[in-house]
């Protein structure tokens, strides 16, 4: 039996750690996303809201880990990919946070791989499947043309098409992204506290 150890390939392996790492890894790391990860879809209003240079929202697949030891963070980001950070801690008195983060492909990817094993977050991976399957279609099944008018300085006002995301396709992501805080609501539902 070999030992598997972050950032090293298992003795007489030639696959790649990346694209396909042990079984019982990815059920470990499943295992860590269950209880002190989350999983969701992002909504980037930034680009609407403060620079006004576009006209529809962008979403996003989503996957995060804090945790106040870096092992689990580092493992994660060996095998997944994504991005390492430190973050301050959220009680008064807390310590240093080890945050891992995955988005859009690299997220998916990891999701993919850990659906089998996730058992709490299982729903919230399978929301997050669907905006990439949505994402992944091709541009002639989720974009439109519009009509624009653009100024160009010397020949002044002239009409353009140009192709965005579609109305309906908007509205798919939007409900994805809706259902996904749904998924992550946190509280008690005073129907809940009845029974």
């Amino acid at each position: 039996m070999s030992v598997y150890i972050a950032g090293e390939m298992p003795s007489g392996s030639v696959d790649c750690i990346v694209t396909s790492p042990p079984p019982h890894l990815v059920a470990y790391l499943a295992g860590a996303i269950d209880s002190d990860g989350t999983i969701g879809v992002r909504r980037l209003t930034y680009h609407m809201r403060v620079r006004g240079d576009a006209r529809q929202p962008t979403y996003s697949e989503r996957v995060m880990l804090k945790q106040v030891t870096p092992q689990i963070p580092e493992l994660l980001k060996s095998t997944f990919g994504g991005s390492l950070t430190m973050q301050p801690p959220t009680a008064t008195r807390g310590r240093l946070l080890y945050c891992w983060e995955a988005t859009n492909r690299v997220a998916a990817a990891a999701f993919s791989a850990m659906i089998p094993y996730l058992t709490v977050k299982r729903e919230q991976a399978l929301n997050a499947l669907a905006l990439r399957a949505s994402k992944d279609r091709p541009r002639s099944e989720t974009h439109s043309y519009r009509d624009a008018a653009e100024t160009r300085a010397r020949w002044g006002q002239t009409m353009i098409r140009r192709l965005e995301v579609s109305a309906a396709t908007i509205a798919e992501r939007e409900s994805i992204y809706q259902r996904a805080l749904e998924l992550n609501r946190v509280g008690i539902d005073v129907e809940e506290t009845a029974l």
